[in-house]
């Protein structure tokens, strides 16, 4: 009987241990701060945002790029899990591991300092802030994911500069490599930060010559076995055969215009990239501004460069080489994110957006404030843990509120980001009139095409009140032609088409005229799919076309079939 209660409490006291460690977890904890933002996402529906379009089947890759092997990677899993599921999984995965990220970040940043508060301020931080706002509006779901592995390099690359050896090198490297399958934006972002970090670093007194030759070593190494990991499609990058170089190689000063940063109305550029914002489409108020008083933006911007101005005052005191490599990601994050507009370095900005390589795909600069939410969240944790640990040699007990209050800071600042932020996004299901659309094509495996109208690559639909990325193709199949018109600005259409412009210049702008017949048969198609939403009614010619029969008039969806 001893021997079995012995048993019984070695049993209870390992599950309390668990169960304990378990509750001390960040990733427990960021999760349930998660709730607060993402929580009313995770109802039934799909989350269809700007450029994050989920459908009930993901399919396969077409064509090799960087985020092939990833793509992939969703088609395999969607045969276990449905689209839906799988959407809401990542956008809550995608936060929580930003958010964990760079609470590591911190408290590894000075293992002798009590980085609690501060850490969790920096990992909230991270996860809500100006930046992450008008990004997951917009559904840059793999540039947040990318984002959200920064910190994780950043700890690792910390450590390879500390002992640049074979191990540590490997890990650099398959950092890099995550990095690169998600997002080649981040990625570069990611090379600028490692070689900013190792210049800083090998600036640095009391360095010897001989771990200079082991940085420069390991690193090229490393560069080298990144290269040969990637090169399945860095090749077709370098020859410019891949859809990404295509497109990027068409980028040109109507691309830089037409995504420049945008500007406060009253302070101008610089005090809205300070604050983390400058998104383009703040120009066309597509989605609501955490304050609309001018007055009050602008104290809550002055908090936070106090805040952070602050922080980093404690930190250079402490860690000058790692302040100062934060400090020039600061710098590089300002310059380049104001864009091609800023007053006294806008035309430089301009150049190398336009003529450097790697910078070359950096059409919208203002992606450059991701280094600037690294730096604030840094900067923020020592300036955050500073007034913790103030307020706790307080005798009011009103001390005990101020790290609640500063944890939370970072909803004060964007308040609209809460609640799935304040209602701008919810989820949504497709009609059953799409649905059942997708039964014909499914029953009818003949050779043929859909062409889907209207003729959008961006829209309202009567289901999704907000404009977004035409779902047609990812949820009727490869049959469907849909409209690639991106229409921002002068730019009309990212690659060129002439399947596309045939039907804007022939098929659309000539309707009625008694061709229509003859233009659908030169393009093999058999049906049009005609969806209720933005400008729809502009349609209702097919309506009296004689060379088309109506087969199905549904809330949501017409289809209509060429009779031959």
């Amino acid at each position: 009987m001893k021997k079995v209660m012995e048993l019984i409490r070695g049993w209870w006291s390992d599950r309390r241990a668990l169960m304990m460690r378990v509750l001390r977890s960040p990733w427990l904890h960021y999760s349930v701060l998660e709730l607060l933002v993402m929580g009313p996402l995770l109802w039934p529906g799909y989350i269809l945002a700007l450029d994050m379009v989920f459908t009930p089947k993901i399919a396969a890759p077409i064509g090799m790029s960087n985020d092939w092997l990833w793509r992939e990677l969703l088609h395999v899993i969607n045969f276990v899990v449905p689209g839906e599921l799988l959407e809401k999984r990542l956008i809550f995965l995608i936060a929580t591991v930003a958010g964990v990220g760079m609470h590591r970040l911190i408290v590894k940043s000075d293992p002798k300092k009590n980085f609690t508060i501060g850490a969790y301020f920096a990992g909230f931080f991270y996860i809500v802030n100006p930046f992450t706002y008008e990004r997951w509006l917009a559904g840059h779901y793999l540039l947040l994911a990318g984002y959200a592995l920064m910190p994780w390099l950043i700890v690792s690359l910390r450590r390879w500069l500390a002992q640049p050896d074979w191990k540590q090198t490997g890990i650099v490297v398959a950092w890099y490599v995550a990095i690169g399958l998600v997002s080649l934006h981040v990625l570069a972002l990611a090379g600028i930060m490692g070689v900013a970090w190792g210049v800083v670093e090998l600036s640095r007194k009391g360095v010897k010559a001989g771990q200079h030759r082991q940085i420069v070593v390991a690193g090229l190494s490393g560069i080298v076995t990144w290269v040969i990991v990637n090169s399945y499609w860095l090749y077709g990058l370098i020859i410019g055969s891949s859809s990404t170089a295509q497109t990027i190689a068409r980028f040109d000063a109507r691309h830089l215009e037409a995504f420049t940063t945008a500007a406060h109305p009253v302070f101008g550029i610089i005090p809205n990239v300070l604050g983390l914002y400058g998104f383009w489409l703040e120009r066309f108020n597509r989605f609501i501004l955490p304050w609309s008083s001018s007055a009050v933006w602008l104290v809550m911007v002055l908090g936070l460069m106090t805040l952070v101005w602050y922080g980093a005052r404690l930190a250079w005191r402490k860690q000058k080489t790692e302040s100062l490599g934060y400090i020039v990601l600061t710098m590089i994050g300002l310059i380049m994110a104001s864009g091609i507009h800023a007053p006294i370095w806008g035309k430089v900005v301009g150049l190398i957006l336009e003529h450097v390589p790697l910078i070359r795909g950096f059409r919208e600069p203002q992606k450059f404030a991701m280094l600037l939410v690294l730096a604030y969240a840094y900067f923020g944790a020592w300036a955050v843990q500073a007034l913790v640990d103030t307020a706790a040699k307080w005798r009011s007990s009103f001390g005990q509120f101020v790290p609640i209050v500063l944890v939370l800071a970072p909803l004060i600042y964007v308040p609209t980001m809460i609640f799935g932020f304040v209602g701008q996004l919810s989820p949504v299901e497709y009609p059953a009139s799409w649905k059942e659309a997708q039964q014909i094509i499914a029953h009818d495996d003949g050779d043929y095409r859909v062409l889907f109208l209207p003729w959008h690559q961006y829209m309202s639909y009567d289901f999704v009140p907000r404009v977004v990325a035409n779902p047609a193709p990812q949820f009727f199949g490869d049959k469907i032609i849909a409209g690639n018109n991106a229409e921002f600005g002068d730019v009309i259409r990212d690659e060129a088409s002439p399947q596309s412009d045939y039907i804007e210049q022939e098929l659309l702008t000539h309707a009625g005229d008694g061709m229509l017949g003859e233009r659908l048969k030169k393009l093999n198609i058999k049906y049009i799919f005609l969806a209720r939403g933005y400008d729809w009614e502009r349609y209702t010619w097919l309506d009296t076309e004689p060379s088309l029969k109506k087969i199905r008039d549904e809330v949501g969806l017409s289809v209509y079939r060429y009779k031959e």
